[in-house]
């Protein structure tokens, strides 16, 4: 069974770029460009590529879907990682063993003079 629907699938797509290659090269050698694309969209209205054009959506939709899922965990994960990564850093920092009163200064700490740069 699905051999069958797998072969008639087949068909259709064989029959379908058949018209295209054969419209789009006519296209090319006429100048009555406009009338012949709208014969290729009646063409394509007929209830014979009804599955084609089913196929192609399912396509379209499965491949739009993982592409906004792509894009937004690429977001949330630019949005959030310099932050987790920062706070890891700073807990890290933090628990080195060192005593805070040893007189390491720790490079996750702004010092009380609020200016970051130190002059010699």
């Amino acid at each position: 069974m699905p051999d069958d629907k797998k072969i008639v699938e087949t068909e259709i797509y064989n029959r379908f770029s058949a018209i295209v290659k054969e419209k789009f090269t006519s296209l090319s050698n006429d100048g009555s460009k406009i009338n012949q694309l709208d014969d290729l969209d009646e063409l394509y209205k007929r209830p014979e590529f009804s599955a084609e054009k089913r196929i192609l959506n399912e396509m379209n939709s499965i491949g739009l879907s993982k592409g906004i899922l792509t894009g937004l965990a690429c977001f949330a994960f630019l949005r959030t990682s310099p932050r987790l990564i920062s706070n890891y850093m700073r807990r890290r920092a933090g628990s080195s063993g060192a005593d805070i009163n040893s007189g390491a200064p720790n490079p996750f700490q702004q010092k009380a003079s609020g200016s970051g740069y130190k002059f010699d």
